[in-house]
């Protein structure tokens, strides 16, 4: 049964979206449990070991023990979430292109391009304001911590898929490549999202 051409573009953007939901969603559920875990044990008067991910209640062991990276915990589920959010990224780009054609891709390059530049010279600047600080020894800022949570945000997941691998996977500019990916992911959801609520009011326009 051959499939019309009308419905090929949505078939690739449900499943670029599912790509982009259902991985992060398992894994934003297993770093959530772990840190309903972790709370858990410190409300008990515990430590938690975050290299055995468990709850120590011996009143003569170690009050508190190594905090280890989430991904370098757990580099198969961030690696393979993360690879398939940067897959569905790229479906979802290619998805839209086939849909919009060149009206999208002004607007995805757009878009792809200012979460770029403005991601990494948050993390930029984030990163050089912790180690100002790293001297001093001065607490951030209310701002400081306001940027560099926003950072989080623009960056996720790439950050974690970067904890994840070896310290020498990504030589020289080649670290930018998760960076980059990911926003590729974030201007094509953008873009996506732009495009529907342009297309959704010129109906109710009647246009």
């Amino acid at each position: 049964m051959r499939i019309r051409t009308s419905t090929k573009p949505k078939l690739l953007t449900l499943f670029a979206l599912a790509l982009l939901t259902v991985p992060m969603g398992v894994l934003g559920l297993d770093y959530a449990f772990e840190l309903l875990a972790v709370d858990r044990c410190l409300d008990r008067g515990g430590a938690f070991e975050y290299s055995t991910v468990t709850c120590s209640t011996d009143p003569n062991g170690p009050h508190s023990f190594p905090f280890v990276p989430y991904g370098q915990r757990n580099p198969f589920l961030v690696l393979v979430a993360a690879s398939c959010w940067d897959v569905g990224g790229m479906a979802l780009a290619y998805a839209t292109w086939i849909r919009h054609r060149h009206r999208c891709l002004l607007l995805l390059a757009a878009t792809t391009t200012c979460h770029f530049l403005i991601g990494c010279g948050l993390f930029l600047w984030v990163f050089s304001s912790e180690m100002g600080r790293f001297d001093t020894g001065a607490p951030p800022s209310s701002g400081e911590e306001a940027l560099s949570a926003m950072v989080s945000i623009l960056q996720f997941p790439a950050t974690l898929q970067v904890s994840a691998l070896p310290p020498q996977a990504l030589p020289g500019l080649t670290g930018y490549l998760p960076f980059a990916a990911n926003s590729l992911a974030w201007g094509s959801l953008v873009t996506a999202l732009l495009l529907r609520m342009r297309a959704t009011s010129a109906v109710s326009r009647g246009v």
